[in-house]
């Protein structure tokens, strides 16, 4: 229980720290503290850490490479802090693995998890 608890708090301070610098939006937020829970409270603080590894790397290079984003947003409709549509559409699947593995407890859906993830993980970077 302990794990679930610190794992929870660090999510929420990840989340304010990536909205206090407008990384994400408030729906944005939103949508990671949903996430984020569902993996803690159904005893996948791991397969969690998978997916912060994702946001945090792609939060980085986005300001990292920021001068060259400008070109690409030229171009690009969806510019700005990530939103509850960018969170569901990196993250929907790996949830969804994440609960098949819990509900069937076969290894398929952990590699479809990690295979979600680093589809997301590719395309943001």
């Amino acid at each position: 229980m302990a794990i679930q608890i610190i794992a929870q708090i660090f999510s929420l301070l990840v989340g304010i720290f990536s909205f206090y610098k407008k990384s994400i939006s408030i729906s944005g937020l939103t949508s990671l503290l949903i996430i984020s829970s569902l993996f803690i409270w159904l005893n996948q603080v791991a397969l969690l850490f998978i997916i912060f590894f994702m946001f945090a790397s792609s939060s980085i290079l986005s300001k990292v490479k920021k001068e060259a984003k400008k070109e690409l947003e030229k171009v690009v409709s969806k510019t700005g802090p990530r939103d509850y549509i960018q969170a569901l559409a990196n993250l929907g699947t790996a949830s969804f693995c994440m609960l098949a593995y819990v509900i069937f407890k076969e290894e398929y859906w952990l590699v479809g998890l990690l295979g979600s993830v680093a589809t997301a993980t590719a395309d943001s970077w």
